[in-house]
């Protein structure tokens, strides 16, 4: 892909830096940012109005994730062209649920980033100004596609991606700067008229075909369905800030014990926390039934692209901790359009309907190893590609850790440990619910919820309930066109995921480090519930395959060494680790919860 930093003036100095991906708060308030924000804005803009058949117009580039089921840069299936000649198999081009998911999304979210960088140059390029026009040009050559970091400790999501008062956003545009009001583009995408036929009817679910407009939390129980449906602000940001502190543990957990490919990438392969997993949570968390709950439509919603290049931001940060591992062989599930069910695929595998350059190869996940030099971009903690293992790990603590501290903290008591936010001692037991079941006895999109109290609350209102303690999320594709898709008894293909119980315990003050006060408490508090991202529970009868077991693990902190040759010895301040906790051979307990 070609780099987008070309010099733009030869009388300047060349500009050597990698640009970084920005995580969007601070692209969107941060003053220093302020005409990079513009100029993503207006560019965002002018990508949503290309079009619809403009190949890098946002309506073709949002439909290569799903629909409209049509081949993208006469990208066909091997054999007879298209369409697919199987109708078992996904007829969109995202790979789920295979070791490929995180690779073919990163030249996926490369092209979006490609397509708004273009045009940001090309709005730089009118203002009339010769000074103005340099400093926005020089602002459009370090621009990248921002990053949502939705776990980040205490993270509220950016006012500018749902509040009404910023319906209308102010910009400064060309060709003389001056403020100008536009609609904001990040609230949502209209669907230009005449391109969705039956094909969005989905699973008998006509929304998708009705709906005018990208839709978040829509109204329960709007039928007939509004073609204006405006959706609900409030829970849409509600929902996800109050996951924050699950997600944090799960991005660390993710980060610091998952040492494999196979089981790191998607959530089919192995029974523990995954990538693809906490991305499915949060593309619920943040659709709410609506356009990002369903994979088929999920890419035409703008916040689909600062969620996926968090899910790349954190895939980099695995990749600078896990320096030897990358893909490894692996079953392609249900395929892609190109990509047959059932088959091998490897890291050599075409990610398709990716081009290295037009008319040229696609990418493939050896090629998308090294991000910085193929595709000119980094993230904060990378420091430009140069940042060490060390300096990643550091990075990680400091953000996600939060029992990671620089400064000598008060000692924890006597027998008491604590995960993430609270004191650890040297040795404790770290508690989960590990969970799996075949994910088309989901009929949708929608969430395993698991509780800790002696009442379950009443269904509607899971997501906020004070007593749930954490979700797996099933983000589930309802394409009429795959019947492979649809059909579990055929498909019975497993996912998995896990809830981490050890802050909650602690939280009601319970000793993680003796097993039968903890087994005791949780057969008489541990609970759980389905439900379908609407709110509507569905019975645990409707999934039978469903396994929830519950695991302890011991666990060793890491010696802590000195920060600088300075520090004395016995001294805890600015000191940081040097690997992550190592942990022990897991205990499942049975015969718990579910009251």
């Amino acid at each position: 892909m070609a780099s987008n930093l070309e010099q733009l003036d030869p009388t300047q100095p060349p500009i050597i830096d990698v640009p970084v991906r920005l995580n969007f708060d601070d692209l969107a308030n941060d003053p220093k940012h302020r005409k990079e924000r513009d100029l993503y804005l207006q560019a965002l803009s002018a990508l949503k109005q290309e079009g619809p058949t403009q190949l890098k117009g946002f309506y073709q580039i949002a439909g290569i994730h799903g629909l409209p089921y049509t081949d993208w840069d006469d990208t066909k299936k091997p054999g007879e062209g298209s369409p697919p000649q199987k109708k078992e198999q996904w007829e969109g081009y995202c790979t789920h649920g295979n070791v490929l998911f995180p690779t073919w999304h990163r030249p996926y979210v490369a092209l979006y980033e490609k397509a708004i960088l273009d045009h940001a140059e090309e709005i730089a390029k009118k203002f009339t100004d010769v000074d103005l026009q340099k400093e926005y040009l020089t602002a459009a050559a370090i621009l990248r596609q921002p990053f949502y970091d939705w776990a980040a400790p205490g993270a509220k999501m950016p006012e500018l991606l749902y509040d009404p008062k910023y319906a209308r956003i102010e910009v400064r545009s060309p060709p003389l700067g001056q403020p100008e009001l536009i609609d904001n583009p990040l609230f949502g995408f209209t669907y230009p008229k005449g391109v969705r036929d039956d094909t969005w009817i989905l699973n008998g679910d006509p929304r998708f075909r009705v709906w005018n407009n990208t839709v978040r939390y829509p109204i329960k129980d709007s039928v007939p369905y509004n073609p204006d449906e405006p959706g609900q602000p409030k829970p849409f940001h509600e929902v996800i800030e109050s996951h924050n502190k699950e997600l944090g543990d799960l991005v660390y957990y993710l980060l610091h014990k998952i040492k494999d490919w196979r089981t790191m990438s998607n959530h089919t392969t192995a029974p523990d926390a995954s990538l693809e997993g906490i991305h499915d949570l949060v593309h619920d968390l943040l659709g709410g039934n609506g356009h990002m709950s369903e994979p088929a439509v999920a890419g035409f919603d703008p916040i689909f692209w600062l969620h996926h290049a968090n899910v790349d931001r954190l895939l980099a940060v695995w990749q600078a901790l896990n320096a030897n591992e990358w893909v490894v062989p692996g079953d392609s599930d249900e395929g892609t359009r190109t990509i047959p069910l059932g088959t091998t695929v490897t890291t050599d595998t075409n990610l398709t309907p990716f081009r290295v350059a037009t008319g040229s190869d696609f990418w493939t996940s050896t090629q998308t190893r090294d991000f910085v030099k193929e595709f000119n971009y980094t993230y904060p903690e990378s420091k430009s590609g140069t940042a060490t293992a060390d300096d990643i790990f550091v990075a990680v603590n400091e953000l996600y850790n939060q029992n990671f501290k620089t400064e000598l903290p008060q000692p924890a008591p006597e027998g008491f440990s604590a995960p993430l936010g609270l004191h650890l001692d040297k040795h404790y037991l770290d508690w989960a619910v590990k969970i799996t079941l075949k994910l088309h006895e989901f009929p949708k999109s929608g969430y395993v919820h698991v509780f800790l109290a002696k009442t379950v609350p009443e269904s509607g209102g899971w997501l906020l309930a004070p007593e749930r303690v954490g979700d797996i999320g099933i983000f589930r594709n309802t394409s009429n066109l795959c019947e492979n898709c649809n059909q579990h008894e055929e498909a019975g293909a497993t996912i998995s995921g896990i809830v981490l119980l050890t802050r909650a315990l602690l939280e009601r003050n319970l000793d993680i480090n003796t097993p039968e006060t903890v087994v005791e408490y949780l057969k008489e508090n541990l609970a759980w519930r389905l439900a379908l991202t609407d709110g509507t529970e569905l019975p645990l009868a409707r999934v039978p395959s469903l396994q929830v077991k519950i695991t302890s693990e011991k666990v060793t902190r890491p010696a802590i060494p000195p920060r600088g040759p300075d520090v004395p010895d016995g001294d805890n301040r600015h000191r940081i680790p040097t690997r992550f906790p190592t942990r022990g051979v897991p205990t499942e307990h049975e015969g718990i919860g579910n009251h």
